[in-house]
């Protein structure tokens, strides 16, 4: 199997926006290979687990989801995507997200994006995160700072210019 390659190559000179954000945050790191059939159960699990979790009916989810998709959403739709059982019935994208939103279980996202080396903020974390970024790329610009004051020569080598006035 041939490789593909990106359109955009690595660049090594370029920085990394996250590389001090995941010291704060450390980011899943895949663990193998996660088969779809593993992925599904998973999946599965934990929507169940969310609607449990969510204190809501079933029925009061699926109307939620009706809603907000502007499709209908059954309350045996829910149920066949909480079971690890019944193949396939995965849930899509556009349903995960209208269900986040009906039980409020944000968590779901991280399941949904496991082996990805990925984590999915909200909230307040996201401005703690940011400020903890902030905080060590201000440190690191000090520390830049106080290297070039430690090399740098006492006086400037090239005289300045000067012109007529």
């Amino acid at each position: 199997m041939v490789a593909k390659r990106s359109r955009f190559p690595k660049n090594d000179a370029q920085g990394d926006l996250f590389q001090d954000a995941r010291a704060l945050y450390p980011v899943e790191t895949p663990q193998g290979v996660i088969t779809g059939s593993d992925f599904r159960i998973r999946m599965a699990q934990a929507i169940s687990e969310a609607l449990h979790e969510s204190g809501k009916s079933r029925g009061r989810v699926a109307m939620e989801m009706t809603e907000a998709l502007g499709e209908p959403i059954s309350e045996h739709m829910l149920n066949a995507y909480a079971s690890a059982s019944r193949e396939g019935h995965d849930i899509s994208m556009t349903r995960l997200r209208a269900l986040i939103q009906a039980t409020g279980e944000i968590w779901l996202l991280n399941v949904a994006t496991e082996g990805l080396g990925v984590t999915v903020l909200a909230g307040a974390d996201v401005l703690f995160a940011q400020r903890g970024l902030i905080a060590r790329q201000i440190e690191e610009l000090k520390s830049r700072e106080r290297h070039l004051a430690r090399t740098m020569p006492v006086s400037p080598v090239t005289p300045a210019v000067r012109g007529r006035r």
